[in-house]
């Protein structure tokens, strides 16, 4: 059974805070339970092995595809992505006696009941890691090995900070690069920690000699941890993400679980008490917690990893939105859609290509949309000023986004598309449209621009002010400033551009086709728009079943478009993914795209379960004895990991490529699992 809080239709309400489920059967579907059991038992024995006792709780973190909507979350756009159904990361804790202050002062050495152990399930990959729960501002790093027999003498005399992502040693070595995501989650919610106490003692009444800074101290912890993860890594689903969502939700369940006290007989705590701690943020406070503190580890996104990661809902994608503020809508997916995720075999290390891709994709479209907004006159630029350039003291320069550009210039998206193609503005009026030669000149021109033709352009001797709210920016403006690297020569605003305000354009399409199936499916009337869709135009009626028969093949040329845009106007993607993509279309899925940042990792494929032919093509001798599913999978393996990848190594069949690819439907959110309290839970 689950807890009264975890009512998955509930997830979508503001105030709704993360589930907390006592049954798999609530976490995951029939036909994954049991090897999700197994996991689930493996990764509390070798709790019991490291630590010596079970686990207080477990988080639940799941990974995600992005179904459509690339690159423009930290644009000001919606996205449309779903959470993958077992794919996600576990983190097993256990709290220790006593709690201790973290604050901003310099402290003793730390005791073994100060410290923060941090294991991983596959440890030759990810070596485990020892924190201080203080804040030691002359702490000399250390990593050290975590093994059962670990004893106090065992313990450095002085492990680094849990609060010290950029000078602990998981900054400058990639084998301990993944601690720096628990680190950002955990010092996320820290830092959320002070704010709300900053708040509550600057209320009306409050004494104003009460002094809330940095160095105020924060209750946390002593904790065991241990993590399982099964998003894959390095493939553009989010598997960061999940970590750092993961380890926020732990670090914040642990610190109210100290507050509330009422442990069990096994020194765990109670369901009651596990209810109440989960109480203290709601999972769109938590999304927002987790997007801004991942940041801290070098990559300028937009929150769409986080907002799904919590916000997901069993059985649906979800339209997430950040304009005015985080909002989740349910999207129904058409019945016979089933989602192949596939990987290129190139990996995608956001950590590692950040500052040279992604974060200039970034820096792109901050710098194109202060461009327009001063060709437009709006924002800072706009008439408020005069027409000139605002004080940046007055107005939000530095924040200003291409959804901004177009929300104040009163353009709609399919506007905004055909003005940066052409230059054509409708006129202010209903009445025909007037062009000028001011409003014909394409505003943004297709070759590449400059430094030093922005600073022109922006009126700009320097354009950091521009990025200030994005600190993780100002490396790969640096690296723009010296032309003879060939790092970053030029900027292709247009491109970026381009891409963002169809991308949007595409994500609300995909969102409506999916309502209107929806609608068809439970015999509403028809919309007009699907009347050209019939397989017979002539005809004056529309069935609802050749609608819907459109409906898929119509969102899989929308992921297609997304591709090409991806590709060539944001340039993305790779060979290693063009090439899937064009594989995956021909075995005859109705649409494919990258996801994810791209330059490597996984692309989604939409299929039409309904259309998959029994005589699609197979190497498989044995393919009279296999689904359409089965041999529809088998020629991608045939025709993309063995004859383009030279993958020989295995037998050419689709069970023997999982760790590659795999068939996936939305899945559940974040959820805090407490195993020990079922027979509190039947009680």
């Amino acid at each position: 059974m689950s807890h009264s809080h975890s009512h998955s239709h509930q997830q979508d309400l503001p105030c709704a805070h993360p589930p907390i489920f006592t049954n798999l059967n609530e976490l995951y579907d029939e036909q994954h339970v049991g090897e999700q059991e197994k996991r689930l038992s493996t990764l509390r024995s070798r709790f019991v092995d490291l630590y010596g006792a079970p686990p207080s709780f477990i988080v639940r973190a799941p990974g995600r595809v992005n179904l459509i909507g690339e690159h423009i979350d930290y644009c000001g756009y919606g996205v449309l992505p779903m959470a993958l159904a077992t794919q996600d990361t576990l983190i097993a804790c256990r709290i220790n006696e006593p709690t201790v202050s973290v604050t901003g002062g310099e402290r003793s050495g730390p005791g073994s009941d100060e410290l923060i152990h941090l294991a991983n399930m596959d440890e030759q990959r990810y070596p485990a890691f020892i924190f201080s729960t203080q804040h030691l501002s002359n702490a000399q790093s250390h990593a050290t090995s975590l093994s059962a027999t670990a004893s106090n003498s065992d313990m450095p005399t002085s492990p680094p900070s849990i609060l010290d992502i950029d000078s602990s040693p998981a900054a400058s070595s990639s084998c301990y690069a993944w601690v720096r995501y628990v680190q950002a989650g955990i010092r996320g919610v820290v830092e959320a920690e002070r704010r709300n106490m900053q708040q509550r003692n600057s209320a009306p009444g409050t004494s104003h000699d009460v002094n809330i800074s940095s160095r105020q101290p924060i209750d946390l912890p002593a904790m065991q941890l241990l993590v399982d993860g099964s998003v894959p890594p390095a493939a553009g689903l989010s598997s960061s993400s999940s970590l750092v969502c993961a380890a926020a939700l732990t670090a914040c369940m642990a610190m109210r679980c100290k507050e509330h006290g009422n442990m069990n007989g096994n020194g765990n705590p109670s369901l009651t008490t596990l209810s109440s701690c989960i109480e203290t943020y709601t999972k769109r406070e938590l999304a927002a917690v987790c997007a801004s503190s991942e940041r801290w580890v070098g990559t300028a996104g937009g929150g769409m990893d986080q907002a799904i990661s919590f916000l997901a809902q069993p059985s649906s994608a979800m339209r997430i939105d950040f304009r005015p503020s985080l909002t989740a809508t349910p999207v129904t997916l058409p019945h016979d859609a089933t989602f192949l995720v596939a990987h290129c075999g190139v990996r995608s290390e956001k950590a590692v290509a950040a500052k040279v891709q992604f974060n200039k994709r970034v820096l792109e479209v901050t710098l194109a949309a202060h461009l327009l907004a001063k060709v437009l006159r709006v924002g800072p630029y706009g008439t408020s000023c005069n027409g000139k350039e605002c004080d940046s003291n007055t107005s939000p320069l530095a924040k200003l986004t291409l959804a901004d550009v177009q929300e104040q210039s009163g353009l709609s998206l399919e506007e905004m598309v055909k003005y940066i193609q052409s230059g054509v503005r409708p006129a202010a009026s209903n009445e025909d449209r007037v062009l000028t030669t001011s409003n014909i000149a394409q505003p943004l021109h297709p070759r590449p621009y400059t430094l030093s033709e922005l600073h022109v352009l922006l009126g700009r001797s320097s354009l950091k002010p521009l990025i200030a709210f994005r600190p993780s920016l100002n490396d790969a403006l640096d690296e723009g400033d010296h032309h003879d690297t060939g790092t970053m020569p030029s900027f292709a605003l247009y491109q970026r551009v381009l891409h963002v305000y169809s991308e949007a354009l595409r994500v609300r399409q995909f969102a409506d086709m999916c309502t209107d199936t929806a609608r068809m499916k439970h015999d509403e009337p028809l919309p007009s728009s699907y009347a050209s869709a019939s397989s017979n135009p002539s005809s004056s009626t529309t069935t609802a079943a050749s609608s819907l028969d459109s409906s898929i093949s119509a969102l899989g040329t929308l992921m297609n478009e997304s591709h090409c845009s991806c590709s060539q106007s944001y340039e993305c993607s790779c060979p290693e993914l063009d090439k899937l993509v064009e594989v995956v279309r021909n075995a005859g899925a109705a649409g494919a795209r990258l996801t994810g940042a791209g330059w490597g990792g996984c692309i989604v494929a939409l299929i039409d379960s309904s259309k998959l032919d029994n005589d699609t093509p197979s190497a498989s001798s044995s393919c009279s004895s296999r689904s359409p599913l089965d041999n529809f999978l088998n020629r991608i393996v045939n025709e993309y990991y063995v004859a383009h990848c030279n993958m020989t190594d295995r037998p050419p069949t689709y069970e023997h490529f999982r760790d590659l690819m795999f068939i996936t439907q939305p899945g559940a959110g974040v959820a805090v699992y407490s195993p020990v309290q079922e027979s509190e839970a039947s009680q």
